[in-house]
């Protein structure tokens, strides 16, 4: 039997890689490769876009190593699924992730209500520039 995954972990799987695609939002347009793995993540494609967000990260896309680490991390837990990655591999990953992200981030604006009903204060990223 299967352990059942719990909702909140679910709901972390989609919205931490999400949050780093859609961060890179601007520069979706002009990066159809980055946009394609996005669109298989939503499609709940996780081994296809793994695949592309692990080719990207091959081809120095520090965003997109980043999100690869953290699928692989959790990937039994919240995908149901194992991606192995030789030692080689995983230094390059991590050393691609430290760098500075090649995409720019608009700032955030969000609002929102906490489960108490509570208003959040506004929220602003500042661009990381080139």
């Amino acid at each position: 039997m299967v352990p059942q995954t719990p909702k909140f972990l679910k709901s972390l799987a989609r919205a931490l890689p999400l949050a780093a695609c859609l961060l890179a939002g601007p520069a979706l347009a002009s990066d159809p490769a980055f946009d394609r793995a996005v669109e298989s993540y939503h499609a709940g494609r996780m081994s296809d876009a793994y695949g592309r967000f692990m080719a990207l990260a091959q081809g120095g896309d520090p965003d997109a190593a980043r999100i690869v680490l953290f699928m692989g991390q959790y990937a039994t837990m919240l995908f149901r699924t194992e991606w192995e990655l030789t030692d080689q591999d995983n230094r390059m990953l991590r050393e691609t992730a430290q760098r500075r992200s090649t995409r720019t981030f608009v700032p955030l604006e969000a609002f929102g209500h906490d489960s108490t009903g509570l208003r959040h204060a506004r929220a602003v990223r500042e661009s990381t520039g080139h």
